[in-house]
């Protein structure tokens, strides 16, 4: 059923994406809020929302996202690196979310 949502609300995060890729951050992030809404608890949607926050200065509320898509990362392992059925671009996601995560950018000196 995970992978159902998770197909589903694939156009919901691909269109935020684009809308991030266009500088526009505070929008995409609306557009992974409604793939939550519509769709549930899809962890590519909340690490989305948190680099859309984090890009838009505002760690915040980009922690709780990051930390929300790790908590279901660790439930489903949709994202987990090297596990059955990710792909290379859930993977470089996961990468991306560890590099801009408030927490890991303290520990780096």
């Amino acid at each position: 059923m995970g992978s159902v949502l998770r197909e589903l609300a694939e156009p919901a995060v691909e269109l935020g994406r684009i809308l991030l890729a266009l500088r526009r951050p505070l929008e995409a992030a609306r557009f992974n809020q409604i793939a939550i809404d519509w769709f549930g608890e899809v962890p590519a949607a909340y690490l989305n929302m948190g680099i859309c926050y984090y890009y838009a200065e505002n760690p915040a509320a980009a922690l709780p996202c990051f930390e929300r898509a790790r908590q279901l990362n660790q439930v489903s392992g949709s994202l987990a690196s090297g596990s059955p059925g990710s792909s290379p671009s859930e993977r470089a996601q996961r990468r991306r979310a560890d590099r801009l995560s408030p927490a890991r950018r303290r520990e780096t000196p």
